[in-house]
């Protein structure tokens, strides 16, 4: 597992080098992180953070102009720093043109590019050969956020051919890396990775394991699931509950493949229980036809939209 950055001390050291009398946007801001879909976090982060009067979180503002909320609470307030500060305004949106701040990248890391490069050698080591040895117990693990900060993970392990419970397990602890999309892997693969290592502890492997995310069906090739399969060298299925990215064809049937770059790389899913489709994608260690045939034996008790072991662990995580 790659050390995660600390993103929040990164921004403040951006924020520190904008000048008096400037602003950048919050989609600058992630376009020097790695990433514009990181903009969504750096917009929450500029009202959600450890602020002091010094701080200069006030020059981070919207792409057109607006201002956007305050840790105040008080756009107004934003405002008047602004303003005293000399940034140009056109009625009450910045004068970007005038106002605006592009830094120098090449003076700044990109901790979203060296998150990217794990990535690529997550799916570089992805197998997408048949399973090899029987499946007797299988999993499924998810992940919950009781408060702001801790994270509860869940495993749940079934027999295969009964789906009979067999085995549970709970671990907390703190999380520190932000909910990004196509990043939930450094959010979350860490405590599924110390869950993992208490099962093997206890001498419990599952052959085969759900995991709440998705695998190969991600832009990089490397969600959550082909992530915790590579890391453990075992096999994962990915079960998304979104379309992250690609295109399903229009239809009636209750199996559809996910277009992405000309492959499928995933299959929707509908079950009788729900018009709303999940996502059926390979983690590591199995064909996509095999992923979908243990995605319908893992609901062949048709209790649920979602497949018997994701189900259970998402609601064991809540507890």
């Amino acid at each position: 597992m790659v050390e995660l950055p600390d993103l929040a001390v990164w921004i403040r050291h951006l924020l520190r080098q904008i000048p008096m009398g400037k602003v950048m946007t919050y989609g600058q801001v992630a376009r020097l992180m790695g990433n514009i879909t990181a903009a969504r976090y750096i917009g929450e982060y500029a009202r959600r953070h450890d602020h002091t009067n010094e701080c200069p979180c006030h020059r981070l503002v919207r792409q057109t102009g607006e201002l956007g909320l305050y840790v105040s609470g008080e756009t107004r307030e934003k405002e008047t720093r602004l303003r005293a500060e000399g940034v140009i305004f056109k009625g009450d949106h910045v004068d970007l043109k005038q106002s605006g701040w592009q830094p120098d990248g090449d003076l700044f890391n990109s901790p979203l590019t060296e998150l990217h490069e794990y990535q690529e050698s997550i799916c570089r080591a992805v197998k997408t050969s048949p399973l090899t040895g029987p499946i007797k117990l299988i999993a499924g693990v998810d992940l919950a956020y009781p408060k702001k900060g801790i994270g509860q993970a869940a495993c749940v392990i079934l027999n295969a051919r009964t789906l009979k419970v067999e085995h549970e397990l709970i671990q907390r602890s703190s999380i520190s890396f932000p909910y990004i999309s196509g990043y939930l892997a450094f959010r979350e693969l860490p405590l599924l990775l110390s869950i993992w290592e208490e099962l093997v502890r206890q001498n419990i492997e599952p052959d085969l394991i759900f995991v709440d995310g998705n695998g190969q069906l991600h832009p990089r090739k490397a969600g959550i699931a082909s992530c915790l399969g590579v890391e453990i060298n075992k096999p994962t299925i990915g079960i998304g509950k979104s379309l992250l990215c690609g295109s399903v064809p229009k239809g009636d049937e209750t199996e559809r493949p996910v277009l992405f770059q000309n492959e499928t790389i995933g299959m929707a899913i509908t079950s009788r229980r729900s018009q709303k489709p999940y996502y059926v994608s390979v983690g590591h260690r199995l064909t996509l036809a095999e992923a979908v045939d243990w995605t319908h034996r893992a609901g062949k008790q048709k209790k649920h939209r979602l497949p018997e072991p994701i189900f259970l662990a998402d609601r064991l995580s809540r507890q």
